[in-house]
C-alpha cells in the first residue's frame, strides 16, 4: 500500500513522516533534499530559490529522477509512505515555473515527457494526505525552522503553491492518481497525528 503525503512548503510534512517510520509497520521515506543539495557537488535545491529561471529546469528533472528512486527495493507486504511524489513535481511546482514564464515550452515539454515516462512505471497510489495550511501558518513555521535555503521563499510564492496545490487535487484541471484526504495542518499535532493514522490503518 502507498501512500503519498502532500502539502507546501511548512505544512509539517517532515514531521508526519518521521511520526509515521517510527511505527514498525510503515516503511517511510522523506523527500530526498540532501540529494537536492550535494548532486554534482552544488546545492541545487538553494540554486532554484535564488534563480529559478536559470535552475528551475534542472532542479526538476532532478527532484522527479530521485523521487522514483525511493521506489527501488520497496518491502510488498508494508505500508509505504513517501513524502511528496513526482504528481506534485508535475502539476504543483512544473506548472508554478511554467506559469511565472520561469521555463521555456521546450523545458516544459521535456519535463512533461518525463513525467510520462515515470508516472507509466509508478507504483499504484492508495491515498494521498494533504496536509493543509493557511499561507500566514506557512510563513511562521518556515521562519522558525530557520532553513538557510527557504530565506528567499515570499508570501506570493505560498499562495501560488496553495492554489495550485487546490486546483491539482481538485481533479479539474489535472488527474489525482488516488483517493484524496484533505487534513487541517493548524489543529494540534497529536489530534492530526492521531486521526491520519487511524485512517491509514483503516485501508488495511
Amino acid at each position: 500500500m502507498q501512500i503519498i503525503i502532500e502539502g507546501n512548503i511548512g505544512c509539517g510534512k517532515t514531521d508526519l513522516i518521521k511520526y509515521l517510520g517510527a511505527d514498525c509497520r510503515i516503511q517511510a521515506f522523506e523527500e530526498p533534499v540532501e540529494i537536492w543539495k550535494t548532486k554534482d557537488n552544488r546545492n541545487l535545491l538553494d540554486l532554484m530559490y535564488k534563480d529559478p529561471r536559470k535552475y528551475g529546469f534542472d532542479f526538476q528533472k532532478l527532484v522527479m529522477q530521485s523521487m522514483m528512486d525511493r521506489q527501488k527495493n520497496l518491502a510488498t507486504e508494508t505500508i509505504t509512505v513517501f513524502e511528496r511524489s513526482i504528481f506534485s513535481a508535475r502539476y504543483v511546482f512544473t506548472e508554478s515555473l511554467r506559469s511565472s514564464e520561469l521555463l521555456e515550452n521546450v523545458e516544459y515539454e521535456k519535463l512533461d515527457e518525463l513525467f510520462q515516462n515515470y508516472s507509466a512505471k509508478h507504483l499504484p497510489v492508495t491515498m494521498i494526505i494533504y496536509l493543509k495550511a493557511s499561507v500566514e501558518t506557512l510563513q511562521q513555521r518556515i521562519l522558525c525552522r530557520g532553513r538557510e535555503e527557504e530565506s528567499c521563499i515570499t508570501k506570493a510564492y505560498l499562495t501560488k503553491l496553495n492554489e495550485l496545490y487546490d486546483t491539482w487535487l481538485s481533479g479539474k484541471c489535472f488527474p489525482v492518481p488516488s483517493i484524496i484526504m484533505t487534513m487541517n495542518a493548524e489543529i494540534p499535532q497529536a489530534q492530526l497525528y492521531a486521526d491520519i493514522k487511524e485512517q491509514i490503518f483503516r485501508l488495511i
